[in-house]
């Protein structure tokens, strides 16, 4: 979280928004929420998974002091899934796959907390300020190319499947787990006290209360619409 570190961010689109592709998976063991408790779970906590954790213990009825929390990066959930040091996984695709393929089980996923769980284009104060064109056309350049997966899907998916070395069938479905906002979607997301604001401020306290984050950074200025193109004609 380097706007939380003291290196000033501006978020300049929102790319997609998870409505299942974040996941908690489980050892066959638990069988619903409240079986969390005492146990272990990997977690990215300085990141979105961080907010889909903390919904999910909310849901539970459970708070930190009552699981084992294991701050991990999700490459690394696997190993430790296999070497027995944690029985849950707060992860996402491909990892999800491959923890299904070892005998987890998805319990909760992020359709459950909609419009929580944004992948989002940031660049640096500095640069925003230095290179608007080079900002715009990179914005610009992104929509163009959700516009191409849109109305071209077949074409598109085959060209990433290439691209990352997976089957066809596996991109259809990462697709189907996440949503991709449009320009007018995006102008909300980005507005001032919109929702990519309140989900920030709203991580940001939880790692304030957790003692895992100093102190609250200044979230007035993080969201930048002015860089989205007017139309993509």
């Amino acid at each position: 979280m380097r706007h939380a570190e003291g290196v000033p961010l501006r978020v300049v689109t929102v790319t997609n928004v998870s409505v299942g592709a974040d996941v908690l998976m489980v050892k066959p063991s638990i069988t619903s929420l409240a079986g969390l408790r005492g146990r272990p779970i990997a977690v990215e906590l300085g990141g979105v998974s961080g907010i889909m954790l903390f919904s999910i213990l909310e849901r539970a009825g459970l708070s930190t002091d009552q699981v084992s929390l294991v701050d991990l990066p999700v490459n690394r959930h696997l190993s430790a899934w296999q070497n027995g040091d944690i029985e849950a996984s707060v992860c996402y695709e491909p990892t999800a796959s491959v923890l299904e393929q070892a005998g987890g089980t998805r319990l909760f996923d992020s359709s459950q907390v909609p419009d929580t769980i944004f992948d989002t284009l940031i660049v640096t104060e500095a640069a925003a300020r230095r290179k608007p064109g080079a900002v715009r056309d990179l914005v610009y350049g992104y929509f163009r190319g959700q516009h191409h997966l849109v109305r071209s899907m077949h074409d598109a998916v085959y060209r990433v499947a290439t691209r990352q070395g997976i089957t066809p069938d596996s991109v259809r479905r990462s697709l189907a787990t996440v949503m991709l906002p449009e320009l007018a979607a995006n102008q909300r997301y980005l507005a001032h006290h919109g929702r990519i604001e309140v989900v920030a401020k709203r991580l940001s306290g939880i790692l304030v209360r957790e003692g895992l984050m100093a102190s609250h950074p200044v979230y007035e200025r993080l969201c930048d619409p002015s860089f989205l193109p007017r139309s993509l004609s």
